[in-house]
């Protein structure tokens, strides 16, 4: 199974904390600190998973997932939040998308990210 994840959060020691995490739990993490650093990486996204903030300057997190999906893009994806609300949660499943709310607790990032990279390798991402 693929175990790529494309980390975008503008918070430095955020990022570097869950890269890290990430990587001890066997993830192989490329972390950006904006959306338009990830557009700007050359090869595609294929079945890397999408691990996004939803707070960002521009286009927050799952305006930034929606554009992608517009242009064809169907990496599997998750946005952290931080207290949710229904409508948040209706604008991810229009995106196709997985919302985990921060506090990050136990193992649930990990868990999300592993079942959400199985998905698309049996899409054939």
């Amino acid at each position: 199974m693929n175990r790529k994840v494309l980390l975008v959060d503008a918070d430095p020691a955020e990022r570097a904390a869950l890269s890290f995490a990430l990587e001890l739990e066997g993830f192989e993490v490329e972390s950006f600190t904006d959306c338009c650093m990830l557009d700007s990486r050359a090869e595609p996204f294929g079945s890397a998973c999408l691990l996004l903030d939803q707070r960002q300057a521009g286009a927050n997190g799952l305006e930034y997932l929606s554009q992608l999906r517009q242009r064809g893009v169907r990496s599997p994806a998750a946005v952290m939040v931080t207290n949710p609300t229904r409508a948040l949660q209706q604008l991810a499943d229009a995106a196709s998308a997985r919302l985990i709310e921060k506090p990050l607790l136990d193992d649930a990032l990990p868990a999300l990210l592993r079942e959400l990279l199985a998905g698309a390798s049996q899409l054939n991402l």
